[in-house]
């Protein structure tokens, strides 16, 4: 059974996901939940505190989606390859969590270590690597994975699967120096 707190912060996220966290008032909150002002204030002192909550939630989806056992012993090639696998995994099955997620980056709730430094330090072990040939700085790549990422979620899911692979080659691609073939 579901508790009056889930639907609280399954309405906030929907909303937000939707119309951003200032778009949103509390009783639009209260009348997707089903819920009285008391029950939300019971459980969070604010609308921020409930923001606060709905990201967070979203960014640990996120996080354990991405990054839970991740293969770092394998080739960087084949890291990268499973990075974005995961990711269009986690795409088709909890978009709502990957949109609140990106949307974070604008809310900026301090979430501790999040997939966004997960991939910042997995880019900058890419790049050490030598037998990878990873010709652009670790800014340039995490902006163009980010940026390709954002993309995706913000299309419908039909737009980009057939072309998968093919994104995907090419992001890779784009990391190399002209001699790389890694």
């Amino acid at each position: 059974m579901r508790s009056k707190k889930d639907d609280i912060l399954e309405a906030a996220a929907t909303l937000f996901s939707h119309k951003g966290v200032d778009g949103v008032s509390v009783p639009q909150i209260l009348t997707l939940a089903n819920a009285s002002a008391g029950a939300m204030y019971s459980y969070f002192k604010s609308k921020q505190e409930l923001a606060d909550a709905v990201f967070r939630r979203a960014d640990q989806a996120v996080y354990g989606a991405l990054w839970h056992q991740f293969p770092y012993q394998i080739k960087v090639k084949e890291q990268f390859y499973t990075l974005w696998r995961r990711y269009f995994r986690l795409l088709d099955e909890d978009r709502l969590s990957v949109s609140l997620s990106f949307l974070n980056s604008c809310h900026e709730v301090d979430l501790g270590e999040t997939h966004e430094q997960m991939l910042r330090e997995l880019c900058q072990i890419w790049r050490e690597d030598v037998d990878a040939h990873i010709e652009i700085s670790v800014d340039s790549m995490v902006l163009l994975i980010r940026g390709v990422m954002s993309y995706t979620w913000s299309v419908e899911a039909e737009r980009y699967m057939h072309l998968e692979k093919e994104l995907v080659d090419s992001i890779w691609r784009s990391f190399l120096r002209e001699d790389g073939d890694s």
